[in-house]
């Protein structure tokens, strides 16, 4: 018996000392899950916390690798100068092209105009020709008693004229001789014979084109108002009435003056020199077909037909451009020669 209740009070004991350990291990329990809880959401506080942290540096990554991506490196920047290089000399031409292309616009239009005034000239021409050729008829059906010695007055008052021009050439009064003999054989009436050579005489008008004052053997009066004068130099003056007038030479060259101030020089070697006076520049067109421009700046232009394109620089620097576009530096001896040529004087083809 006494052993039984040993065995009882140790039982009672060890089961006192369960229950507590149960109970502890039941604290212990509740206290590792309320740490767990309280870990379990500090782990997602701070993992919500470092997906946002590694959103934001994600996003700034992105932008800068961005940014870097969008600059240019060395080459391409190299490219990016070129192209607008580029660009800009493509502005340029353009700009000159169009500036060339208003000057050819212009240049044919005054053509135009001279064309339709040298046909309205020539039509005038076969009208007085047609004229001249009723009045020899007539002349050559009066009497020869009744016909006056024309070719005496004629060489009476030409000789007057020259005595009292002593500047006047014996190649004038050669000329005003073979104009009167001309006036005789054409059969022109004697009042068109002594006004023709009376304006020879004192009274010889002076050239608008020119400071010299040569003999003025005939004037003619259109009936369009064109006014046609006719000098003893074989120089030939027209003057148009909307303001424009052709001087034509001997030697074949030729000057017209346009109502706006534009003037035309044909040469007889067939250069042909056009000032345009609204932008104060010459352009020179030669045979073989180089257009030599000369701008107010100084600056010159050498336009080949093949393309070829040598720009002279005020400064004195020149500069070749080739077709492909391609540019170098060159020396004047490497010019054409009508190139080098000094800009057209006005004053010499007046």
């Amino acid at each position: 018996m006494p052993d039984m209740q040993r065995d009882k009070e140790k039982l009672r004991k060890m089961r006192v000392e369960l229950e507590r350990a149960a109970t502890r291990l039941e604290q212990e329990r509740s206290t590792w899950e309320k740490q767990k809880s309280s870990a379990q959401a500090s782990l997602e506080a701070w993992r919500s916390e470092e997906a946002r942290r590694l959103a934001r540096e994600r996003r700034v990554l992105e932008q800068q690798s961005r940014a870097l991506l969008s600059l240019p490196n060395k080459k391409e920047k190299q490219e990016r100068d070129g192209l607008q290089a580029q660009i800009e000399k493509e502005r340029a031409d353009a700009k000159a092209a169009a500036a060339r292309q208003k000057l050819t616009v212009e240049r044919l239009r005054c053509t135009i105009k001279e064309l339709q005034d040298r046909n309205n000239e020539l039509r005038e021409e076969v009208r007085w020709h047609e004229a001249q050729q009723l009045n020899s008829t007539a002349f050559a059906a009066e009497p020869k008693a009744k016909r006056k010695p024309l070719c005496s007055t004629v060489q009476t008052q030409t000789d007057a004229a020259l005595t009292q021009q002593p500047s006047a050439t014996a190649a004038a009064a050669a000329a005003a001789t073979a104009a009167a003999a001309k006036l005789e054989a054409g059969g022109t009436s004697q009042q068109q014979q002594q006004q023709a050579l009376g304006s020879s005489s004192g009274n010889a008008a002076a050239d608008p084109f020119s400071s010299r004052q040569p003999v003025l053997l005939q004037e003619l009066e259109h009936a369009d108002g064109k006014l046609e004068q006719l000098f003893a130099d074989g120089t030939r003056v027209i003057y148009f009435t909307n303001g424009s007038s052709k001087k034509s030479r001997p030697d074949g060259s030729s000057c017209i003056r346009f109502a706006n101030g534009d003037i035309k020089h044909i040469m007889p070697s067939g250069r042909v020199d056009y000032y345009y006076a609204s932008v104060a520049t010459w352009q020179s067109s030669h045979p073989s077909g180089l257009e030599v421009f000369y701008f107010p700046s100084g600056q010159v232009e050498g336009h080949t037909a093949a393309g070829v394109k040598d720009i002279v620089f005020p400064d004195g620097s020149i500069r070749r451009v080739q077709p492909d576009g391609s540019e170098q530096d060159i020396t004047a001896g490497m010019l054409p020669a009508a190139v080098r040529l000094p800009p057209p004087d006005m004053d010499s083809m007046l």
